[in-house]
């Protein structure tokens, strides 16, 4: 016998006083009772040679072991224990031979199973079946344990935005998050487990300063960004009264900034905040 259980909980409570030496010894012995599949020899000298039990400690840790785990008998140490984990491990073998000689395991009864006088049988649904029908090409045996057939519909398959790698709270706006998920899925760089997590912690500062968390995504998706910010205060709006989106916003700085650069160039000034042109630079 080549494998057993081990029950740790009993094992401990039986074994709590042992030593380390006397642990040792102990599996030791059980191994080799398992593997023999028979008692233990009662001659020291062969259990000291077989253990390696060579100093004096060891070799009473032997002697010890065996008088209090074992019992002494006529054909040998035996144990309890094992005896019970090696008839059971025989009476199965044993089955299993059995079975093998009629050609493997028996094929399990149905239970209302049968054929009727005519000689068909009858199906789940009722219906009669003669004996000697073949099946076609399309019969697939139906089993408990058979998987539900996948729909090769389209949508029947979630987009990978929209599965979840966290557990989402309450406060994030799912349509806002699953929106910033499958921006960032389009950007090949799809949200990871510990990535979702920090953009949670980030997104709870900021709800912390005030930011609507929804405003937050919207406003990182739109812009194709992969993290989080503060919600732009520079809005802007058009004569008419609309806000800016985005990109007119963008626009609308590169513009401000050139118009800037333009003035600063005619009146020969400098400010601080535009850097120097190319030119400038390479002068």
């Amino acid at each position: 016998m080549y494998h057993y259980q081990k029950n740790i909980g009993d094992y401990r409570s039986a074994t709590m006083h042992l030593s380390l030496v006397e642990h040792g010894v102990y599996n030791q012995l059980l191994d080799w009772y398992y593997l023999d599949e028979k008692p233990l020899p009662l001659d020291n000298r062969t259990l000291f040679r077989r253990l390696s039990a060579r100093t004096e400690e060891e070799q009473g840790a032997v002697t010890d072991v065996l008088a209090e785990m074992f019992q002494e008998t006529p054909e040998g140490w035996r144990h309890k224990r094992v005896e019970r984990e090696l008839a059971a491990y025989r009476a199965k073998a044993q089955q299993a031979r059995e079975a093998g000689k009629l050609g493997g395991r028996p094929r399990k009864k149905v239970v209302g199973s049968g054929e009727n006088r005519s000689g068909s049988s009858h199906n789940r649904s009722g219906s009669a079946i003669k004996a000697d029908a073949k099946p076609t090409i399309n019969q697939e045996p139906l089993t408990k344990n058979q998987p539900e057939a996948k729909s090769k519909s389209k949508g029947a398959k979630a987009p990978a935005a929209a599965r979840q790698v966290v557990e989402i709270p309450d406060w994030i706006p799912a349509e806002a998050w699953l929106g910033f998920a499958e921006m960032r899925c389009k950007g090949r760089h799809p949200l990871t487990k510990r990535a979702a997590e920090l953009i949670v912690i980030e997104l709870a500062k900021l709800k912390a300063q005030g930011h609507d968390p929804g405003r937050v995504l919207d406003q990182s998706t739109a812009a194709g960004w992969r993290g989080v910010f503060p919600i732009r205060q520079d809005t802007g709006a058009t004569s008419s009264g609309r806000k800016l989106s985005l990109v007119e916003r963008a626009a609308q700085h590169e513009r401000d900034a050139n118009a800037r650069r333009a003035a600063q160039q005619a009146m020969g000034q400098d400010d601080g905040d535009i850097r120097p042109s190319m030119g400038d630079r390479l002068r």
